[in-house]
């Protein structure tokens, strides 16, 4: 459950104790099903409740915030539920306190791997493709018109040469810039906008924006360098040719791109047509350094994927110097609080026609928070559902009066 203030998931940690039970070394846990509970688990299989003197046992309910309530009396030691659920459940028994929150780190979803260096896997699928074309021409093309085939062999004479120079640049300037092997993937939700396309309505408050983004291990950074150039160079000549072939196809050229030198590296970016209404802050951006390469759709966060920063996590990732082959960071209370503005945003848009259709005024954010509140309160506090038949009588009951 999140926060909608603080924009950070806020997830509440209680404590009961009295005098006895504090001098006792064994403990049990309540938590949900959701993976937020995972830390809890890897704790337990890593033994570091046994380092600290805790013989903790954890026991799995339907949610965290439905497992609060059993601190009252000492039917549990902790609990992990939301701020909600524990004023509720503190309110029953004063000794039942807050210990801890937990906020997002500072990316949700990283995915990162390690490919050993084998060119010859490259040399390889050159070897295919190159049989495939001859089966290609000699089992196809001769059954193909003249005119095919005179379109065909206009086609050779200019994408063989600069296939060749492809390759070239690819076995001798690409591979052996990234033979480091080491990629991830990222996905991130820094980034917010009132209005990203001009084509979307204006929200009353910035929205996230999933921010997908590659990076790589980089061994030779002038020669990664010399491989982006000669690829831009290969591609502007055959959309020449090609318009020179075919006038229809437009002769529009890849420019170079803009750079701009940052803290971590240099950024390599192209800022997108104003006519396509996309908020400024998208592009296709490119980062290098002298050991990573980045591509995102933002300056900001090719930037922060290029500064140097130590992974804040448990487990293999706490030691980098251990030899890893994979490993996956997952934030779930990030990726909630990315995607729950969209959520809110959606429900508004529909009770707005709702209201519409019904011939109501708009329902007010005041309104709103009020049967939130009343349905999480009868949800976590009375029964889940039970929490939908609470606002209807609610309803009632106003018009009424109204």
């Amino acid at each position: 459950m999140t926060t909608r203030g603080a924009r950070c998931l806020l997830v509440l940690s209680l404590l009961a104790w009295s005098g006895t039970a504090w001098a006792q070394t064994k403990m049990t846990i309540a938590t949900g099903v959701d993976p937020v509970f995972s830390a809890y688990y890897v704790a337990q299989q890593e033994g570091l409740f046994k380092k600290h003197g805790l013989d903790v046992r954890i026991n799995t309910g339907p949610s965290g915030s439905a497992m609060v309530s059993f601190l009252v009396n000492g039917q549990i030691e902790s609990a992990f539920g939301s701020e909600i659920a524990g004023v509720a459940t503190h309110n029953l028994d004063p000794n039942v306190v807050v210990v801890a929150q937990a906020t997002r780190l500072v990316r949700w979803i990283a995915v990162v791997g390690r490919n050993k260096y084998q060119p010859e896997n490259y040399q390889l699928l050159v070897k295919w493709i190159k049989k495939a074309n001859n089966y290609f021409e000699e089992l196809v093309l001769p059954l193909a018109g003249e005119a095919e085939k005179g379109k065909y062999e206009q086609f050779t004479k200019i994408f063989y040469p600069l296939l060749q120079r492809l390759d070239k640049a690819t076995s001798t300037m690409l591979l052996p810039a990234l033979k480091d092997g080491q990629s991830a993937f990222v996905l991130d939700g820094k980034l917010t906008s009132k209005q990203w396309q001009k084509l979307l309505p204006t929200t009353d408050k910035p929205m996230p924006i999933l921010e997908p983004a590659l990076v790589v291990g980089v061994s030779d950074a002038d020669l990664l360098r010399q491989a982006m150039r000669e690829y831009r160079t290969i591609t502007n000549e055959l959309i020449s040719k090609l318009h020179d072939l075919q006038p229809e196809v437009p002769d529009k050229q890849i420019p170079e791109p803009e750079t701009q030198a940052v803290k971590g590296g240099t950024l390599y970016f192209y800022p997108l047509d104003e006519d396509l209404g996309v908020d400024k802050q998208l592009m296709p951006c490119a980062g290098l350094s002298n050991t990573v390469a980045v591509l995102a759709i933002s300056k900001p966060h090719a930037e922060r994927l290029l500064a140097p920063a130590k992974v804040k996590a448990g487990g293999p990732l706490a030691d980098p110097s251990k030899p890893l082959a994979g490993a996956v960071i997952f934030d779930w209370a990030g990726l909630v609080t990315t995607v729950s503005p969209w959520v809110e945003f959606g429900m508004d848009e529909w009770l707005g026609a709702w209201a519409e259709a019904l011939g109501e005024h708009p329902v007010t954010n005041d309104e709103v928070g009020a049967m939130l509140r009343l349905s999480r309160e009868v949800a976590h506090g009375v029964e889940r559902k039970l929490a939908p038949l609470s606002t209807y009588v609610a309803g009632i009951h106003v018009g009424r009066l109204l």
